[in-house]
């Protein structure tokens, strides 16, 4: 494993140094890209989940219990063996990297949108944080959630809210129609979902929460990213977090990675960022191009 662990690492950073020098690669380098470090140990992370393929333990009519490397996993039934297996290893390949937080992140407060059925949660857990608060608006993804985490909501170290984030609290119509990858039910702009769910603007919500801090911010929210920080934007000035932020949304996501960047920009706060993941994208906007899927923005002074 470790001969292609070397190959892979080699094929990424190969592919950002000729995208980078043809001028098609204007985000992915220098301080911004991956280190050697880090693209080794998220390499090695997807090798180890591709390692030991997802297995279906047992089902019923409404929920499939999944054996993975991470564990056991309880999702919707109905979900397909690519989309589990697509959860771990995003979380193996380090998508959403903890490891700058401050002690190692023991003792932090991180704040999971778009929780989903709970596989980032149940790994930032292994950082042994203070509080990991999730927030999921899809129904059944959140029933899989609260079983997933049902040892960590217990010892009142997880805690599961059934909500979108958004800039304002409300109600919004949600597309849960898709049973197949439920990580792709979204808040449907347009109005035309299946449903509607509860969303909260993490401001507004803060002093409910029971918590001092905010530490680091994940974000998987399928395009509500800029309403998101929009109605975070008090508590990010407040606590200086790291923000994680999955872009891989819309229907030009190198776009969608622009208008996110530019709303962190306008916070004004000096944030840097780290790509934790990126791929070659054909947007209808600026072609082919190194567009990051994953991002996180850091500040250098932080606490």
């Amino acid at each position: 494993m470790r001969i292609k662990a070397l190959a892979w690492v080699a094929y990424r950073r190969t592919l950002r140094a000729l995208y980078t020098l043809s001028g098609k690669n204007p985000l992915v380098r220098g301080s911004a890209a991956p280190s050697i470090e880090f693209d080794w140990r998220s390499v090695n992370g997807l090798l180890a989940s591709k390692h030991e393929p997802v297995r279906k333990v047992k089902c019923d009519s409404d929920y499939e219990l999944w054996s993975t490397c991470l564990g056991h996993l309880w999702t919707p039934a109905g979900v397909t063996r690519e989309f589990v297996s697509m959860l771990v290893a995003e979380t193996n390949a380090l998508v959403y990297d903890l490891s700058s937080l401050p002690n190692g992140g023991e003792g932090c407060t991180v704040v999971d949108a778009g929780a989903n059925i709970g596989v980032f949660a149940l790994w930032a857990l292994r950082f042994r944080p203070k509080q990991v608060i999730c927030f999921e608006p899809s129904p059944h993804n959140a029933a899989c959630l609260r079983k997933n985490l049902t040892s960590a909501v217990s010892a009142g170290v997880a805690h599961v809210i059934e909500s979108g984030l958004w800039d304002s609290t409300g109600s919004v119509s949600f597309n849960s129609k898709n049973s197949n990858n439920p990580g792709s039910h979204h808040i449907a702009q347009d109005g035309r979902g299946d449903l509607h769910v509860p969303v909260v603007s993490l401001d507004e919500v803060f002093s409910d929460l029971g918590i001092d801090r905010i530490d680091y911010i994940k974000m998987d929210i399928e395009g509500a990213e800029i309403q998101a920080i929009l109605g975070a934007t008090k508590v990010i000035r407040r606590f200086r977090p790291q923000l994680c932020i999955a872009t891989e949304h819309t229907d030009d996501l190198y776009a969608n990675v622009l208008s996110v960047m530019r709303q962190i920009n306008s916070l004004e706060m000096g944030y840097s960022y780290r790509v934790t993941e990126a791929h070659v994208y054909s947007s209808p906007s600026f072609g082919s191009v190194i567009t990051p899927y994953s991002i996180l923005f850091h500040l250098s002074d932080a606490p």
